[in-house]
């Protein structure tokens, strides 16, 4: 939370209101995509793979099948156990995000992500 917090902190830092429309836009577009690709890794994870594999079969497998054989096992679960690893599976991308919000410029920024 408070890294998702130092992200929205400079972003609306260098954010420019003759961009609003793109930022809605790129927020539903991404909106969607995150949908589209949980969808296509839970679907990854139900029909491929091994609960034995190392790593992720305990850790992501599992779970996923978890939820066709028992459907009210999540429920059984505390929020930490339920969204831990998913968690941790962004926490590179909002590190380099925090990072470049933090060490350049306005200018920087605005080349980098045009």
């Amino acid at each position: 939370a408070v890294l998702n917090g130092i992200v929205l902190v400079q972003m609306l830092r260098h954010f420019q209101p003759a961009l609003a429309v793109e930022v809605v836009l790129g927020g539903f577009l991404g909106i969607l995509a995150a949908d589209f690709l949980s969808g296509l890794v839970h679907w990854g994870c139900d029909t491929w793979g091994s609960v034995d594999l190392p790593v992720v079969g305990k850790s992501f497998i599992r779970p996923f099948r978890e939820h066709h054989i028992d459907v009210l096992a999540i429920t059984r679960h505390d929020f930490i156990e339920v969204n831990g690893d998913n968690c941790l599976a962004t926490l590179g991308p909002l590190l380099l995000m925090a990072y470049t919000l933090l060490t350049l410029s306005s200018e920087q920024i605005r080349n980098w992500y045009a």
